[in-house]
C-alpha cells in the first residue's frame, strides 16, 4: 500500500507525502488556508489568521454530526467557469496531499447556502477538479457557517 501511495505522489507530481484521513472532516484540521469565493470574488486566508480559524470552527461545528454518503460526479469545466462565479464557496488547500476512500486531493471546494442539510465537496488534485466528489448529509443547516462568512467578507 506505501508503495502505491508513493507512486501516487510521483504520478501527480505531489511534493510531499500522501495523508490518510479516517474521516473526511479530519482532513479539516490540516488545512494551510481557505479560499472564501462570493459572486466570483475571492479572499483568501492563511492558517494563523483570526478569521481563518472563526471558519474552521464552524466547519468543525457544522459537521460534527455529518453522515458520509456515496458522491456525485460532477462537470468541473462548468463549476469553474460558470457555477464558481455565484453564490458562496469556500475552497480549502492543503500543503499536502491527503487521500480519503481511495481518492487523492489537495484541496476542497464547496457551495454554502443557508439554508442546505448537505455538502457536496469537490476535490482538486494537481490543481484540477477530479470528477468524483464526497458528499456530507449534515444534522443541521449550514446557516451559522453562512451567517460567519458573510459577516467576515462584509
Amino acid at each position: 500500500m506505501k508503495i502505491l501511495m508513493m507512486l501516487c505522489c510521483i504520478v501527480f507530481g505531489f511534493d510531499g507525502a500522501i495523508m490518510r484521513c479516517e474521516r473526511l472532516t479530519d482532513s479539516f484540521n490540516y488545512v494551510s488556508s481557505i479560499v472564501i469565493i462570493s459572486d466570483g470574488n475571492k479572499l483568501n486566508m492563511q492558517k494563523g489568521d483570526d478569521k481563518y480559524q472563526v471558519i474552521i470552527d464552524e466547519l468543525n461545528k457544522s459537521t460534527v454530526y455529518c453522515h458520509e454518503m456515496p458522491g456525485f460526479g460532477i462537470d468541473g469545466d462548468k463549476i469553474e467557469s460558470q457555477d464558481k462565479n455565484k453564490g458562496l464557496w469556500i475552497e480549502l488547500c492543503f500543503d499536502t496531499c491527503f487521500t480519503y476512500n481511495g481518492f487523492d486531493f489537495d484541496s476542497l471546494l464547496f457551495n454554502i447556502q443557508s439554508d442546505s442539510f448537505d455538502l457536496n465537496i469537490m476535490r482538486r488534485v494537481n490543481g484540477k477538479l477530479a470528477g468524483q466528489c464526497f458528499y456530507l448529509s449534515l444534522d443541521n443547516s449550514l446557516k451559522n457557517l453562512y451567517d460567519t462568512i458573510e459577516e467576515i467578507i462584509n
